[in-house]
């Protein structure tokens, strides 16, 4: 399997995967990343800041 860096047009799918989890997990609650709306532009919030 490739592995790359993450990418802008990366983050719907990240945020779609990271909540699908969440929710299996019983944890669509406020207070997790579930509703943080960080999640939804990810690469911009943490990933591009640090490369």
């Amino acid at each position: 399997m490739p592995i790359r860096r993450m990418e802008a047009k990366d983050n719907q799918a990240v945020a779609n995967l990271v909540r699908t989890c969440l929710a299996a997990a019983d944890l669509k609650q406020p207070g997790t990343a579930y509703y943080d709306p960080q999640l939804d532009d990810l690469y911009h919030s943490q990933i591009a800041r640090t490369s």
